[in-house]
């Protein structure tokens, strides 16, 4: 909604959930962006659009779920040449965390690295990182807080319900694992580009 807002551009969100979809075309409708934002039903490993269709692929907190190399890669398919891919992803802040979270996010996230090893994951994606920086702790915070509200509610609603329970308690580790080692760990935004091929020679 943001992007449609401020861009002027025509969005396209792309979501295995429907739900999440029917939420945001309601939302789009709502605030007269209906005929921009457009809702797209489809696995992101293989997005139903044509190579080359947009001028930016914006991923927050998503590549990682058909792991962050395979997701570049398939970001720069859908990119113009000289278009943008703006992504986060998890990320290492120190070179040796604690034993503790280093095993939490081995069983959540086996995947995680640095941010070095992440810069050369986009340079063998042949894409160029214009700019990069670690996520404000503050954004953790405006994540957290109105989760956890959210747990107390649901705790009382599904107090019957153990396998309810058993979700809103791994929701509630992640949340005091940040409170406890979030230093050793952050989101890193990147800022890639896909550079347009050099003209050919003798072209005009």
């Amino acid at each position: 909604m943001l992007l449609a807002r401020e861009t002027g551009a025509r969005v396209v969100g792309l979501d295995l959930h429907a739900p999440f979809l029917r939420e945001l075309r309601a939302r789009a409708h709502a605030e007269g962006l209906g005929t921009r934002v457009h809702p797209v039903n489809a696995d992101m490993g293989r997005p139903p659009l044509p190579s080359g269709s947009f001028d930016l692929v914006w991923s927050e907190g998503a590549l990682y779920s058909i792991g962050f190399d395979r997701g570049l890669r398939v970001a720069r398919d859908q990119l113009k040449p000289g278009g943008y891919l703006v992504a986060t992803e998890a990320v290492w802040l120190e070179a040796e965390p604690p034993d503790e979270i280093r095993r939490w996010w081995e069983g959540e996230y086996p995947d995680i690295s640095s941010v070095e090893a992440r810069l050369g994951g986009i340079a063998g994606a042949r894409l160029a990182t214009l700019e990069h920086f670690t996520l404000p702790e503050s954004a953790w915070g405006e994540y957290y807080r109105p989760l956890e509200r959210r747990i107390e509610d649901l705790r009382e609603r599904h107090a019957g319900d153990p396998v309810a329970l058993g979700v809103l308690d791994e929701a509630q580790v992640e949340i005091d694992m940040w409170r406890r080692f979030g230093g050793s760990y952050g989101y890193e935004l990147f800022v890639c580009h896909k550079r347009a091929a050099p003209p050919r020679p003798g072209s005009a």
